[in-house]
């Protein structure tokens, strides 16, 4: 038997996020195909803007700001933000949301 999917919150509704999500249905098709269920559970998007949260990206909906993934413990988390302005702004996310570096998925 397969294990259950694992939840995953994707930090950032934009570009990259976008293609995060992407990269995980892909991954999701693969692995069901070899072990019969997918491998991520895409809860959805987390992110600042309060006028796109409830709203849909792709399929995707954005949950809630950034630190709502304090408010799902059991999601793996993979921050997806980007800003040819601001290049630290991944860190600067990670840093504000104090999570446990087991708590980071990586596609």
């Amino acid at each position: 038997m397969a294990p259950a999917p694992e939840p995953l919150v994707v930090v950032g509704a934009g570009g990259f996020g976008r293609e995060t999500v992407e990269v995980a249905r892909a991954v999701n098709a693969a692995h069901e195909a070899r072990h019969g269920a997918p491998r991520w559970e895409v809860a959805g998007f987390l992110d600042d803007d309060p006028a796109r949260w409830g709203t849909t990206v792709g399929g995707t909906t954005i949950l809630g700001p950034v630190a709502a993934a304090a408010d799902r413990p059991s999601a793996r988390v993979v921050v997806c933000t980007g800003n040819p302005g601001n290049y630290t702004s991944k860190r600067a996310i990670v840093r504000r949301l104090g999570l446990d570096p087991g708590r980071y998925a990586s596609l």
